[in-house]
């Protein structure tokens, strides 16, 4: 048959057998047995492991029968109950779905990816396999890293969202700047697309009045995913946006983290345990709620320093621009911070490269200023606004204000 042809398909009738085996099983040692539901279960999975090993190696994916890989195969099990708990979490509590219904949910949304786990779990990797190439970066890192920062999450917030009704909403300036300003970048948003004539440049909802562009510049403008997010919101549940929105930026700081440590050809486990530790480090957690704006200039650091290595290998400096533009774009506050970083940075990695001949301090000096410049000269358009509306402000010492708006 066709059908049995297909990878996909035998891990189907073969992750069927087991479901069919593991419930006999149960039911016969609870049954038959006597013995107490927990204890069933457990014995359960002693007994039929090997034989759900022996269905998806021999069977499914057709590989070599190994006693090591036997062993490793409940490891499967992990990223299955993290995805189907996630997903019914998700389905009941948030979209408000029937639980029977998310429950059918969880198990089709993690048949997908079971397969790719099992299937990593069961079969060698072939000898000349490189993973340092998309495909290898895909199942060696990026599949990986998305279930570990999932799990991750997950068991870091159960508690938070499920047992104490929390939101990723600070009760400071979350709820009283963050948030307010979120939803009216929202509102903005939709009014300029209905009807562009009707946004003004100044609101006198923002304090005693300010320009938009100097207010949301600060909280949103520069920040895709906020855009993007509160687009959505306004259309959905603000909230809920804003709270993926952080969930997201969560994912892109490890993300970008993994990517460099690829780049520079770091082994995956490496890399994997040193983005966990990037992304849940306590700065990140405690201040990226607090600010969601905070996590970015974490995003975008280590695409500068990728940036920073392609200049001195591929004398290619389009990321590099980037980075700079974007870390100035989003938000001047962190600017300076990440620039300091990509100083140090490109000084160390010269004295790594300087032994050729093509690296010199002159050139080094030369490239990355001008790079640099045309950067920050692309981000110009909301960096100096910013920057003059920051010299304005009320927080400065040498700035004396007297609005005389309560005087007798």
């Amino acid at each position: 048959m066709k059908l049995l042809k297909n990878d996909f398909i035998r891990f189907l009738m073969a992750g069927g057998v087991n479901t069919l085996i593991g419930y006999s099983v149960t039911l016969l040692l609870f049954y038959a047995v006597g013995l107490n539901y927990a204890l069933a279960q457990i014995l359960q999975f002693i007994l039929c492991f090997p034989i759900a090993y022996t269905l998806q190696s021999r069977f499914a994916f057709r590989a070599a029968w190994s006693l090591k890989r036997m062993f490793l195969y409940p490891l499967s099990s992990v990223p299955n109950w993290i995805i189907q708990i996630a997903t019914v979490v998700l389905a009941v509590e948030i979209f408000r779905i029937e639980e029977y219904i998310a429950y059918l949910i969880s198990y089709v949304v993690a048949i997908p990816v079971m397969f790719f786990v099992v299937r990593g779990i069961v079969r060698p990797a072939q000898k000349n396999k490189n993973v340092f190439t998309k495909g290898g970066f895909l199942r060696g890192y990026l599949l990986p890293y998305t279930v570990f920062f999932a799990g991750l999450f997950f068991l870091g917030f159960y508690d938070f969202f499920i047992e104490q009704h929390k939101t990723l909403i600070w009760s400071v300036d979350g709820l009283y700047q963050h948030y307010p300003f979120f939803v009216d970048t929202g509102r903005k948003m939709a009014a300029l697309f209905s009807d562009p004539l009707s946004v003004s440049f100044f609101d006198v909802h923002y304090g005693l009045g300010e320009g938009v562009v100097s207010a949301l510049g600060y909280y949103t403008l520069g920040d895709p995913i906020a855009l993007i997010t509160a687009w959505i919101g306004q259309a959905t549940d603000f909230r809920t946006l804003y709270e993926v929105g952080i969930v997201l930026r969560y994912y892109l700081v490890g993300l970008s983290f993994l990517w460099y440590l690829k780049y520079l050809k770091i082994k995956p486990i490496a890399a994997l345990a040193g983005s966990m530790v990037y992304v849940f480090n306590g700065h990140m957690v405690f201040w990226g709620i607090r600010h969601p704006f905070f996590i970015n200039p974490a995003i975008l650091l280590p695409l500068a320093y990728v940036g920073i290595e392609q200049i001195f290998r591929k004398r290619d400096s389009r990321l590099f621009v980037f980075s700079v533009f974007a870390s100035a774009f989003s938000n001047f506050y962190f600017f300076y911070m990440n620039t300091i970083g990509m100083g140090l940075y490109a000084l160390v990695r010269y004295f790594h490269y300087k032994r050729r001949k093509d690296v010199s301090m002159g050139w080094f000096v030369k490239t990355f200023s001008i790079r640099y410049l045309l950067g920050l000269m692309a981000s110009s358009v909301l960096f100096l606004p910013m920057i003059k509306s920051f010299f304005d402000l009320s927080r400065d010492p040498g700035v004396a204000f007297d609005y005389g708006l309560y005087q007798k």
